[in-house]
């Protein structure tokens, strides 16, 4: 009896020994292959986020080298991207990574935009326990294009680069302008300001330098935020060549002052124009060059235009051949009743109602301040001089004025309409985004 216990108990003994074997060889067997799936999983988690990061730094580049392109610099496009690229982590040559920018892309649905920019990011990553199972290096890739799109447009702009107030509501001031964008290019603090009780309703407000809205809560109407430390706006006429001005017209080689009902002709009128308060001047169709001197119109004088209708128009041109650099210049005084609309075809000068020569180093004050009884349609165009405005559009609903000087000054009530600028032949003052496509 004792021998038989003896003999199962050594039996279930040997069993137990072979089971752990057993056990030992599966294990053997198996946990290289856990270790290699664990591995895998481990490092793919470390694919997707350098994938995430990847796709972070060709959006971020995308997008810089697009913010050049809005600012008009092509030459920085490439320089910004790869910039925007390694504050994300990623700098071209440094380990393995590339950052490659295309303007305009070579690839995708934007391939050949002018307006859109590439940036492609790629890292090459190493594999380690995964190695057992995938030999190659890992190459994570992503792409993206970002493109420059006009979102808005402005009838009103201050080109001063670095003026304060150079876009200024003063006083008791209103100033409708809904459905239109008001544009500082000025990098002050103060680029756009208010002061007293001024008020603005507008589609928005656009400047390379500051504004605070929230000092004015109850003066502002805006149907989009304020858009600040922007970049600055392009000029329309930069490029517009103002050609040779004809001799004098015979009669005005000097200053001509009108007190009763007077025709005039297109040409040049040396010395200026000065419209007393019993004035009722009615122009042709043409260009007028106020050569020197002043345009001046006091309340309660009237101007207009005889044949100023569908496409026909007048242009003032303020210059001054004798002394470039200070041109003639315009003042229009509260009262005064005023009927003018630019060209819209057939003319150099569509869409211009009133241009002043660039050459100007003059600090005048031009004034356009006829008020109520004032109805303009077309560009003013001041771009080295300051302008202040009083004007109210509100009898039409189809008009366009755009008021583009070095500095722009609000001082009373008017309404300024976006509405009718294709009609008017007025060229576009395009607010542009970036906006990341693909």
């Amino acid at each position: 009896m004792f021998a038989t216990r003896s003999f199962l108990t050594a039996a279930f003994l040997l069993l137990r020994n072979c089971e752990r074997g057993t056990i030992t060889v599966i294990v053997a067997l198996v946990l290289p292959v856990l270790i290699g799936v664990i591995g895998v999983a481990g490092e793919t988690a470390v694919w997707y986020e350098l994938k995430r990061r990847t796709q972070t730094a060709a959006d971020a580049a995308a997008v810089a080298g697009a913010f050049q392109r809005a600012r008009g610099d092509s030459t920085n496009v490439v320089s910004s991207a790869k910039r925007a690229a390694t504050l994300n982590g990623f700098t071209n040559g440094v380990s393995s990574a590339t950052v490659t920018v295309n303007y305009p892309p070579t690839s995708g649905s934007y391939s050949g935009q002018p307006d859109a920019v590439e940036a492609i990011v790629t890292q090459t990553f190493s594999p380690m326990i995964s190695r057992l199972f995938h030999s190659a290096d890992v190459v994570i890739k992503a792409r993206a294009v970002a493109e420059v799109k006009v979102i808005g447009s402005a009838c009103i702009l201050a080109l001063h680069a670095t003026a304060s107030n150079a876009l200024y509501f003063q006083g008791s001031t209103w100033l409708n302008n809904a459905g239109c964008v008001v544009a500082s290019n000025s990098s002050s603090a103060t680029a756009v300001n208010m002061s007293g009780d001024a008020t603005l309703t507008a589609e928005s407000i656009w400047t390379a330098g500051s504004f605070d809205p929230s000092s004015h809560p109850d003066q502002l109407v805006l149907a989009s935020p304020p858009s600040t430390n922007m970049w600055a706006l392009d000029d329309p006429y930069s490029g517009f060549n103002l050609g040779t001005v004809p001799s004098c017209k015979s009669g005005y080689t000097s200053s001509v002052s009108v007190n009763s009902n007077l025709s005039l002709s297109a040409g040049t009128y040396c010395g200026g124009l000065d419209l007393q308060s019993h004035a009722n001047v009615t122009l042709s169709a043409g260009t007028y060059y106020i050569n020197g001197g002043q345009l001046r119109v006091q309340g309660g004088a009237q101007l207009s235009c005889s044949n100023c209708s569908g496409t026909s128009g007048v242009t003032f041109i303020f210059t001054n051949t004798a002394t470039p650099t200070s041109p003639a210049t315009v003042d229009i005084r509260g009262g005064a009743i005023i009927n003018l609309q630019a060209p819209t075809s057939g003319s150099s000068f569509n869409g211009i109602l009133m241009y002043q020569d660039r050459r100007s180093t003059a600090s005048d004050t031009d004034k356009i301040n006829g008020g109520s009884n004032m109805l303009l349609r077309g560009a003013l165009y001041f771009p080295k001089q300051a302008v202040e405005f009083t004007g109210d559009n509100s009898s039409t609903a189809n008009t366009c004025v755009q008021i583009v000087a070095s500095t722009i000054t609000f001082i009373g009530n008017s309404t300024i309409y976006n509405t009718g600028c294709d009609e008017a032949g007025v060229i576009p003052l395009q607010v542009k985004g970036v906006r990341l496509r693909e």
